[in-house]
């Protein structure tokens, strides 16, 4: 039925449940499956921001800040900046993707997946997942849905109704 299978995970539950299912559809069919993590460096710094204003990720009396990531004060900073090898924001996100696609593997493997690979990807999120399932001539691409609510979808745009507006292939979209 599928011969190639591309799944998009971003580390969330979501995401988890897209590489479950990715992999049981890899099984039944014996296909090769592709999971693609894409980092988003211009919205991480944003992100890690607000998440360092919204979780009182307050400074400590010696805190620094990042060079590479801005105002995030404290001892997240401090986290982010003694992070092996951590040089810059896209080096941090791809050691987040690198656990998630670690985590993503692993379930789809669990699933019964028999032919997995990763690759880790950086760049407009739904752009890169339609490079990929056409470079990888996929046949079918799962990815996780957020759940934003029909508001958020219409002002902002998600990455499974970007993907599945765009794609060439079936998508399927697992909540």
């Amino acid at each position: 039925m599928f011969g190639t299978i591309v799944a998009g995970v971003d580390g969330s539950p979501h995401g988890d449940r897209a590489a479950e299912q990715a992999g049981e559809l890899a099984a039944l069919c014996d296909a090769r499956l592709v999971i693609a993590y894409v980092a988003d460096p211009g919205i991480a710094r944003d992100n890690l921001e607000m998440l360092a204003r919204v979780e009182h990720l307050g400074a400590p009396s010696t805190g620094t800040t990042h060079p590479s990531i801005g105002q995030v004060p404290g001892w997240f900073d401090d986290a982010l900046r003694r992070a092996e090898g951590a040089a810059s924001v896209r080096e941090v996100l791809n050691t987040l993707g690198a656990q998630a696609l670690e985590r993503a593997e692993f379930l789809a493997k669990q699933r019964g997946a028999p032919n997995v690979e990763c690759l880790l990807e950086d760049g407009d999120p739904a752009s890169r997942l339609l490079n990929v399932a056409a470079r990888e001539s996929a046949e079918l691409i799962v990815l996780g849905s957020r759940g934003l609510g029909r508001i958020n979808e219409i002002l902002l745009g998600s990455v499974s109704h970007k993907v599945t507006m765009l794609a060439r292939c079936p998508c399927l979209i697992v909540k």
